[in-house]
């Protein structure tokens, strides 16, 4: 078990997108593709944001204040998110809750250059909004083998 949650944990630092899948008002689930924020820089290392988070399954969701995710996730927090290798046929589904962040000092070090183009007015501007993800279980599968376990954050 402690190689498929290790495995786990290397794909969801390396996949460039994670599908997060919310409820909706309905209670539907609504899936959309998001940056992955915890992807590991090309010489190997976290993103800075992430150093005080430990090794765990925790993560960061970055998007507009002003849109359904952020409304799906404010009225009811459950959500999943999924990670994908598709060359090595490698999956992984988290399942937990998002709690929004409100200090600036986080939102800073999310934040990257040109996202201007995304939230008009920048870090401050209103209409960004950051999430924690709070890891509760998890599955991983690669190939045929499959893997169910407690998630840390």
């Amino acid at each position: 078990m402690d190689t498929a949650i290790s495995a786990a944990l290397a794909l969801s630092t390396k996949a460039k997108f994670v599908d997060l899948c919310t409820v909706g008002s309905d209670g539907a689930p609504d899936a959309r593709a998001v940056f992955n924020l915890k992807r590991r820089t090309r010489a190997g290392s976290l993103p800075k944001a992430f150093a005080a988070m430990g090794d765990g399954f925790s993560t960061y969701i970055g998007t507009n204040a002003s849109s359904r995710k952020t409304a799906q996730a404010l009225a009811d927090p459950r959500c999943a998110l999924y990670y994908a290798d598709t060359r090595s046929f490698e999956g992984l589904t988290l399942y937990g809750r998002l709690e929004p962040v409100t200090d600036g000092e986080t939102k800073a070090a999310i934040w990257k250059p040109g996202w201007e183009t995304y939230y008009p007015g920048g870090i401050d501007g209103g209409d960004f909004q950051v999430f924690r993800f709070v890891p509760e279980r998890g599955r991983y599968y690669k190939g045929l083998a499959v893997a169910e376990f407690e998630a840390r954050a």
